[in-house]
């Protein structure tokens, strides 16, 4: 199964993004208002987050929409857009696409607790019998 969108059409959208925030031309409601059906292309991936994480081209896939929040929202806690508008007046695809990073982290942070191996125990336990 591959990722739909395609990771370089998420990256095409990146860059368009970056290059709408740019635009200082235009006041930050209109800049949103153009980012908005940006970010729902790159929010069809929010079904498909473990895909993004297992994708052959990971963990660039993953970099790739961390990138994309590293340009909307202000760090550290990256929950404040850079465009200096409400949360709660921001387009729809804006919400969903920091649920969609919150559901990613809440998978890596999963998949790393489930991958710790448990050899500690073991080497304790031969440690243990060979001093007996």
């Amino acid at each position: 199964m591959t990722l739909n969108p395609s990771p370089a059409t998420v990256q095409f959208v990146k860059d368009s993004i970056v290059s709408t925030l740019q635009n200082t031309t235009l006041p930050a409601s209109a800049r949103a208002a153009c980012i908005a059906p940006q970010l729902a292309i790159v929010n069809q991936w929010a079904d498909q987050i473990h895909l993004v994480i297992s994708n052959p081209d990971a963990p660039a896939t993953v970099n790739l929409v961390f990138a994309i929040r590293k340009e909307l929202y202000a760090a550290p806690q990256f929950v404040h857009c850079v465009l200096g508008i409400p949360a709660t007046e921001l387009p729809p695809a804006f919400s969903a696409f920091l649920s969609m990073i919150f559901k990613l982290i809440e998978v890596q942070k999963n998949d790393k607790e489930k991958s710790v191996p448990k050899v500690c125990s073991r080497l304790l336990y031969i440690s243990i019998n060979s001093i007996f």
